[in-house]
């Protein structure tokens, strides 16, 4: 509802919740979409709350496949490769970068 009222960092803020929300019930799969999808909305608006998404994110590549990880990031065009880093959504050793790209 939120992102149909235009009110889009809202629904990243509700999504982020959703994420923590979901981790702690162990759907890690579930968490970690969510998690992406308030990741690639804060950061296109340069918003600190990205370092929550970031943080739940980084919690869950441990816990499930990278394999995973790394497919369901993409679909959130979250890059999770550093050797094919472009300017922006991308995730390496040191985390997640802090900004999105469009689709």
């Amino acid at each position: 509802i939120r992102e149909q009222n235009g009110d889009t960092l809202g629904a990243a803020i509700t999504y982020g919740q959703m994420g923590l929300l979901y981790f702690d019930k162990e759907e890690l799969e579930t968490a970690l979409r969510y998690s992406s999808k308030a990741f690639s909305i804060f950061s296109q608006f340069g918003s600190p709350n990205m370092e929550v998404a970031k943080r739940n994110m980084l919690r869950i590549r441990s816990r499930i496949p990278i394999e995973t990880f790394n497919n369901i990031l993409r679909e959130y065009n979250i890059n999770p490769e550093p050797q094919t880093r472009t300017p922006g959504n991308d995730i390496d050793a040191t985390g997640i970068d802090a900004s999105s790209q469009e689709s």
